[in-house]
């Protein structure tokens, strides 16, 4: 096992502390509300990586098709050695310290989830409680209802993204502007809504079942 492995992945298993790649120990919570952050995102990006080794060292390097049946596991990308993201964030979200880390998230004053970021991808969702799903888990009720939810909120979400667009996400989403802000054109937020990714992908899963 790497150096990554052998820090991040006894880590994961307890909910207690953080370490530091230089020996720093930080009560979780004890620690920022933004370093807890920055953890969770460092876990995320790290988190394909530290998942096959996991995955290697649980099969002790087998690869065996039944064997990988057996545990439930997917096969990995040839060329990367990576596994699927949805298969990756739901081990990483099932670990002690990623579960105490997104509790304490949850229980922050004003911390809310950004569903126009969630908007924008299309691995995972995350519920007002702030718990997180790979849409590949979800259940076609689930993903039904959270498009109930994004449609009652069209108008809103579109009011949103236009203050936070930049000119180039503007011109591709074909939104014109005037010199005070204003819409050249007028935009349904229903068709703007069902143009992000993520709804896109859900409405596909759910014409599918």
């Amino acid at each position: 096992m790497s150096i990554l492995g052998e820090t991040y992945i006894p880590l994961l298993t307890q909910d207690e502390v953080w370490r530091t790649v230089d020996g720093g120990e930080f009560v979780l919570e004890a620690m920022a509300s933004d370093h807890r952050a920055a953890v969770l995102g460092l876990l995320e990006r790290i988190a394909p990586v530290i998942y096959a080794e996991w995955v290697n060292d649980l099969l002790l390097g087998a690869s065996d098709p039944e064997v990988r049946a057996e545990f439930g596991l997917g096969d990995p990308d040839p060329l990367t050695g990576h596994y699927s993201r949805s298969e990756v964030l739901a081990w990483l979200e099932a670990q002690p310290l990623v579960r105490r880390l997104r509790k304490l998230r949850r229980h922050e004053c004003g911390w809310t989830p950004r569903i126009l970021d969630l908007l924008g991808q299309v691995e995972i969702w995350r519920e007002d409680s702030g718990e997180v799903i790979p849409l590949a888990l979800m259940s076609a009720v689930d993903r039904a209802q959270v498009l109930r939810g994004l449609d009652e909120q069209a108008s809103a979400l579109f009011a949103e993204w236009l203050v936070e667009a930049t000119p180039s996400e503007l011109a591709e989403s074909g939104v014109a502007l005037d010199e005070n802000g204003e819409l050249v054109t007028a935009i349904d937020p229903q068709e703007w809504l069902a143009s992000r990714p993520l709804v896109r992908l859900l409405r596909q899963k759910v014409r599918a079942a």
